[in-house]
């Protein structure tokens, strides 16, 4: 995934919702690696192969992490172990990735994209500002 992407996302975003911007990322994430993928795909590489994670893993906590301590300063209601909630979020969404990269013949990018704004709404709501 680029960089680039990311930072896009977080400079020109102006969501100030935590379900929101988890979803937006996700979607981001997802769009980098299905471009990622055709790169190596028309370069005749194992698309399979998603190294892009391991270079971009750190710059995602970062984001996270940044973005959770602001819905907590805004006064959203977060689960109080942050390092733990962006472990799960940086975890699930790599993982989301490379399961579709081995199921998008049966499952489209939107699909998986709704499946995880879903599972991101279990996370996050009923969370309201206290």
């Amino acid at each position: 995934m680029q960089k680039k992407q990311l930072i896009e996302l977080d400079e020109q975003t102006d969501i100030d919702e935590p379900l929101e911007y988890f979803s937006a990322l996700f979607e981001t994430m997802l769009t980098a690696v299905a471009a990622y993928q055709k790169m190596l795909f028309t370069l005749q590489i194992d698309p399979s192969a998603l190294i892009i994670f391991e270079s971009n893993t750190d710059y995602i906590e970062i984001q996270i992490k940044k973005r959770w301590d602001d819905f907590i300063k805004k006064g959203y209601d977060l689960p109080s172990d942050s390092e733990f909630g962006i472990q799960i979020l940086s975890g699930m969404y790599r993982q989301i990735c490379f399961w579709w990269i081995k199921n998008q013949e049966h499952l489209s990018k939107e699909e998986v994209i709704e499946k995880m704004s879903n599972v991101l709404k279990q996370y996050f709501l009923p969370h309201e500002k206290l």
